[in-house]
């Protein structure tokens, strides 16, 4: 069984949208014009817990376009289920949640969540904050910007990894995350009025339930074995807070005529990347792992 096509629109109105906040919402990007940007994927409400997901137990698209009226935010989106049916209309409140949490009514920021962010040297950089947020936010925008889980949580992996140390700003951002969801994700056919480049990731509840062995996601599962082979040859696990990273393990290794100690590639001596004897203190270093190190997450 396929995963359903990308042919049904339905429409939401929000009513409390901050029209000031439209200059903000990013639908596509020039130059990927039919990759959208406002994503969403999440599994059937009325799924028992112990069951696994299949291709049809599911609701995904994306945010197709949007209006700004007198008193509300129009918001049309293409999916895969026709939620005027009745076995269908379950998805509808999951679909409008998704839908705020796009367009940063999740959680806007406000001015009072910021008071006290500056501690110990920066302390004194609060009063230029509020300034800041007075000349330019409270003017601009209202009185709130938009936050929240902007990005789908499993496509926001790859979007945050791109950030790093990025040679071409969000632009190159938004490229490797395209190059990463049409490598690993799956392909999603389209119908009707509805012409895109849409790939499928597993949701992120799929992707953390180490039970689950993505079947559906044949390439992205391919990563992730090759990713628990890697960590377990040229890792560690390190504990930051709450969470856990995989960290490479770098060793050192005796010079050759071609290559100094602690550069890439692997000489002979090492049967691994070589480097000085030292841990990978950049977060960004870890994080490439740490997306495919499942147990990681």
């Amino acid at each position: 069984m396929a995963f359903e096509s990308l042919s049904e629109h339905a429409e939401f109105l929000i009513e409390d949208f901050p029209p000031q906040w439209i200059p903000l919402i990013h639908l596509y990007d020039p130059d990927l014009p039919l990759y959208p940007l406002l994503y969403f994927h999440a599994l059937d409400p009325d799924l028992p817990p112990s069951t696994r997901p299949g291709e049809r137990d599911r609701i995904f698209g994306f945010i197709h376009h949007v209006n700004l009226e007198e008193t509300h935010l129009r918001v049309r989106v293409a999916i895969n289920k026709d939620l005027n049916k009745g076995a269908h209309a379950r998805y509808r409140p999951v679909v409008e949640r998704l839908i705020r949490e796009r367009i940063g009514l999740g959680n806007p920021i406000t001015l009072d969540q910021l008071s006290g962010a500056f501690k110990g040297q920066l302390s004194n950089s609060e009063s230029v904050l509020k300034e800041l947020w007075y000349q330019i936010v409270d003017r601009s925008f209202g009185k709130s910007l938009p936050f929240g889980s902007i990005w789908d949580p499993m496509m926001g992996l790859p979007r945050f990894i791109a950030s790093w140390f990025s040679q071409g700003g969000r632009k190159g951002e938004l490229i490797q995350t395209h190059y990463f969801c049409s490598t690993f994700g799956a392909r999603i056919a389209t119908g009707g009025d509805i012409h895109v480049d849409f790939y499928l990731l597993p949701t992120f509840e799929e992707f953390s339930d180490l039970s689950n062995p993505l079947s559906l996601f044949p390439r992205l599962a391919e990563l992730i074995n090759a990713a628990k082979i890697f960590c377990a040859r040229f890792c560690e696990t390190i504990d930051v807070g709450p969470f856990k990273f995989s960290a490479f393990r770098l060793v050192s290794c005796t010079p050759s005529l071609d290559h100094a100690a602690g550069e890439f590639p692997a000489c002979s001596t090492s049967g691994g990347p070589c480097a000085a004897d030292r841990f990978s203190t950049s977060i960004g270093g870890r994080l490439p792992i740490a997306l495919c190190g499942r147990s990681s997450l």
